[in-house]
This record gives C-alpha cells, structure tokens and sequence, in this order.
C-alpha cells in the first residue's frame, strides 16, 4: 500500500470512529432526557403557598422537568425573594419522581403599621413585611371562591336574597 492510500484509510477510519462515538453519546443523551422524565412531584412543608405555586417556583429553567437535573441544581435554593419562605430542597425520590420540601419562616403574628403588615417570629423579631396581609394557600382559595360563588334565591312576591358561601378545607 502506498503512503496516501495508508493515510485515507486511516483518516476513514478516524471519522468512522468519530461517527460511532456521537451516535453513542447521542443515544446515551437522549436516554437520560426521556427516563428521568418528571411525572410524579411531592411538595412537603407548604403553607402560605399551593402546590403548584411552589413547583413554579422550582420548576422552572433548562431542564426543568429533568429528575436527576432538577435534584442536582435546586438541591438546597435560599429564596430570599419570596415572602415567607427560607429556602426549598429538592430531593429525587425515583427516577422519575421528586419530593420538594419547603422550610417556610415561622410566623406567630403581625402589626399593621405604615399601610403595611409587619410579620414577626416568637422571638419578637421581624421576618416578613407585606403590602397585602398574607393568608395561607387554603384561605386564598377560600376567599376566591367566596368571591366567585354567590347564591341568589327569588321568591315570587320577595326581594332577591344575595348571600356569600364560605367555602372552608377546599385543598
């Protein structure tokens, strides 16, 4: 064999490998992305917040909805941002399920002061302060279907009759 001809041959040989190896790591990517699927999701320790406001909160971003990802990424998150809540762990519980645990700050009462609410813990020091007085996820939904839900009842010869339903332990 000539010196040009070895070089072809080795030069095909070497793209072949590399053809081979992508295809691997392709399918290897591919795997990862679709059996460590998200389907099931376990929010713990929530109070002020619903479920699905705290797995928005978590699940967002590349590769969110990824198992291994997400418990990797948002193993321990501080949220500083969001009233009421010290920081959320993320722990992967199968391959294809989460649990998503919420360590909320401990509030023991408020004072309204400068058109604002002012929470504090039992040790008396401040660990929240809202425009709008905070309600737990059970009461928001309460309240919103207060407000959706009004029954109206006529009788003949009677005035119509408004009255708001109380809707309590929806969640």
């Amino acid at each position: 064999m000539t010196k040009k001809r070895k070089r072809r041959v080795n030069w095909l040989r070497v793209q072949f490998s590399v053809l081979i190896i992508s295809g691997i790591l392709a399918v290897i990517v591919l795997l990862f992305l679709f059996l460590f699927r998200i389907k099931e999701v376990t929010v713990e320790g929530n109070i002020h917040y619903t479920n699905e406001e705290i797995m928005a909160e978590v699940m967002d971003g590349f590769l969110a909805e990824n198992s291994v990802v997400l418990s990797v990424v948002k193993r321990e998150v501080q949220y500083d941002d969001v009233p009421f809540i010290n920081s959320i762990n993320v722990q992967m519980t199968g391959r294809d399920s989460v649990r998503i645990r919420v360590n909320e700050k401990s509030v023991v009462g408020y004072v309204e002061y400068n058109n604002a609410y002012w929470y504090f813990n039992r040790e008396g020091i401040v660990v929240e302060q809202c425009a709008t007085p905070a309600m737990t996820a059970e009461e928001r939904v309460a309240k919103e279907l207060q407000e959706q839900i009004r029954v109206e009842a006529e009788e003949e010869g009677a005035t119509a009759v408004a009255a708001d339903i109380l809707v309590k332990n929806f969640v």
